[in-house]
C-alpha cells in the first residue's frame, strides 16, 4: 500500500509513535458503559404454551438488518421498541465479526430483553461461536474476522480517540491500513478483548446456548448424539461456566469450547456431506424430547431451510449486507403448537448459489481454528 503524496508523512509519524500508544493507553483507559446482567434465572430454558416465537439466525454486525426483520415481524415499532407483547425472540448468536455494528447489536437486545419482559414475551439470545472466540481472546489471529468498525467500539473512549486525532488527516485507504495495523499489536489487541470482556463478556457469558420453546430446540451450530442425552441445563452450566474461564484467562481442557462437535460448532445436522441420516436425527430429538431443532451458523439458501422432513431447520440465510452476494433478510416464526414457519426477502441477491447446492461452503477458518485449539487445549 502506497499513501498518498500528501499523507505519507503522516503515515509515518503515526505509524511511528503506534507502539507507544499502545502501551501507554492501555494503563490508562476509560470504560464503556456495562450492559445489564443477564435473565434473573439463566438455568430456566424450556417454555411451553407461547403463543408465538420468531428465531432469527446469524447477524454478523448488520444492525439494519436485524430491526428491519424485526420490524417485519411485528416485533418492533419505528422507534426500535417492542411490540411484540408475550411473544419470544430468539437470536441464535454471531452477532459478531464480519460486519461491525455487534456493539450496537448487543445494547438493543438488552434493551428488548427488559422491554419484552415487562410486556409479557421474552428475548433469547443465543451466543455463537464467534462470541466464543472474541470472549476467549483469538477471533483477531484470523484475518477478516473483527471488522475495523467492531474494534474500535470494543475500546476505550480514550483509546479510540487517541488513534482518530492520529489518523484524521489521512484519506480513508491509509487510515484503514493504520487500523489493521494496530489490530495486529500486542497492546492493542489486549486493550481490545478487555474492554470487550469488561463490558460485555459477562452479559454474553451468562446467557443459555440452547433452549427449547413449545417442543423445539434452538441453538447455533447443532448437537451430536452424544451432547443429546445430556440435560440442557446441563450444557448450558458447562458454556457458561468455560466462558467466564475464558474471559478470566483460566480455560484449560474444556469440555465444550473449541470442541468441533460441540453445539457451537457442530455441522452434522447441516451439512449435505455428513454422515447423519434422519433415524439419527429423530434419536437426537428423541434424546432431547423435542419434535424439531433451529439451527444457525452453516449458511444455507432459503429454499433448503427445512431438512429431513422438518425436523431440521436451517436460518443462517447470510443475513448481514458483508455478503454482497447472497444477503436474504429471513425469520423463522413457531405458533404454540410447535409449527413453523420460514419467511425471507431477496435483499440484492438471487435465492440459489449458482452452483445449486442447498448449503455454503463451511467456513475454513473457523475449522482450522477449532482444531487448532482443540488439540492445543489438550496438549
Amino acid at each position: 500500500m502506497t499513501p498518498a503524496p500528501g499523507n505519507r508523512q503522516g503515515f509515518r509519524t503515526a505509524f511511528a509513535v503506534l507502539g507507544f500508544v499502545c502501551l501507554a493507553l492501555a494503563a490508562c483507559v476509560t470504560e464503556s458503559p456495562v450492559l445489564p446482567v443477564p435473565p434473573a434465572d439463566p438455568s430456566q430454558c424450556v417454555w411451553d404454551g407461547v403463543e408465538r416465537v420468531v428465531a432469527v439466525g446469524d447477524i454478523h454486525g448488520d444492525y439494519e438488518a436485524f430491526v428491519a426483520i424485526l420490524q417485519d415481524h411485528k416485533l418492533l415499532d419505528d422507534h426500535e421498541t417492542w411490540i411484540g407483547g408475550n411473544a419470544h425472540l430468539v437470536q441464535l448468536g454471531d452477532v459478531m465479526d464480519r460486519g461491525g455494528e455487534a456493539r450496537r447489536i448487543f445494547v438493543l437486545i438488552a434493551k428488548l430483553e427488559k422491554e419484552a419482559a415487562a410486556a409479557g414475551g421474552m428475548v433469547h439470545f443465543l451466543p455463537g461461536n464467534h462470541e466464543e472466540l472474541n470472549l476467549a481472546g483469538v477471533s483477531l489471529d484470523y484475518e477478516g474476522y473483527v471488522p475495523i468498525q467492531q474494534f474500535r467500539d470494543f475500546l476505550p473512549t480514550a483509546y479510540r480517540d487517541r488513534h482518530d486525532r492520529l489518523t484524521a488527516r489521512m484519506n480513508k485507504t491509509d487510515a484503514d491500513a493504520y487500523w489493521k495495523a494496530l489490530m495486529k499489536q500486542t497492546g492493542a489487541m489486549t486493550t481490545y478483548y478487555g474492554t470487550f470482556r469488561r463490558t460485555f463478556g459477562r452479559w454474553v457469558a451468562g446467557h443459555n446456548v440452547i433452549v427449547r420453546i413449545n417442543g423445539v430446540v434452538f441453538v447455533h451450530g447443532g448437537i451430536s448424539a452424544e451432547d443429546s442425552r445430556r440435560s440442557l441445563e446441563s450444557i448450558n452450566a458447562t458454556y457458561r461456566a468455560e466462558f467466564l474461564q475464558a474471559i478470566e484467562e483460566r480455560l484449560e481442557a474444556p469440555e465444550f469450547l473449541f470442541q468441533p462437535s460441540s453445539p457451537l460448532w457442530n455441522r452434522d445436522l447441516a451439512e449435505e456431506g455428513s454422515s447423519i441420516i434422519e433415524s439419527d436425527v429423530k434419536q437426537i430429538l428423541s434424546n432431547l424430547r423435542a419434535r424439531a431443532i433451529v439451527v444457525g451458523h452453516t449458511p444455507t439458501r432459503v429454499d433448503g431451510a427445512e431438512r429431513f422432513g422438518g425436523l431440521v431447520w436451517l436460518i443462517d440465510s447470510n443475513i448481514s449486507s458483508v455478503y454482497e452476494d447472497f444477503g436474504v433478510l429471513s425469520a423463522l416464526e413457531i405458533d404454540k403448537t410447535g409449527k413453523p414457519s420460514f419467511k425471507w426477502e431477496n435483499r440484492h441477491a438471487p435465492e440459489k448459489r449458482p452452483d445449486g447446492h442447498e448449503s455454503f461452503p463451511g467456513d475454513p477458518g473457523d475449522v482450522r481454528l477449532c482444531a487448532r485449539l482443540a488439540a492445543a487445549s489438550h496438549a
